[in-house]
């Protein structure tokens, strides 16, 4: 109990000198942390495309025929789902990495 007591007399210690408190994550959980992360803003990037594609199609529906809108449509709710899916994975793989106190 004493020693967690000095190492959190220390911590507090950087962080008032410092305003913050380095902890050591592990190299390895830092690199799959940001891949992850990395992997969640591709998702979201191309989710952002295809709601502007869709803006697109929907500005000019006037012009289009039925069958180009309803080709279009699904060609971007099966990228969509792609993108869906690969954010869900991401997601389900995200964990924070663990800090070493």
């Amino acid at each position: 109990m004493e020693v967690y007591q000095d190492d959190l007399q220390n911590k507090k210690k950087l962080i008032k000198e410092h305003g913050h408190y380095e902890s050591t994550i592990g190299s390895k959980e830092l690199c799959r942390f940001k891949q992850v992360k990395d992997g969640l803003l591709s998702a979201v990037s191309e989710m952002q495309y295809c709601a502007r594609e869709m803006r697109k199609i929907v500005d000019s529906l006037w012009t289009m025929n039925l069958n180009e809108v309803s080709s279009r449509l699904q060609e971007m709710a099966m990228f969509l789902e792609g993108a869906v899916d690969r954010g869900h994975m991401a997601a389900e793989e995200l964990s924070p990495p663990r800090l070493n106190f």
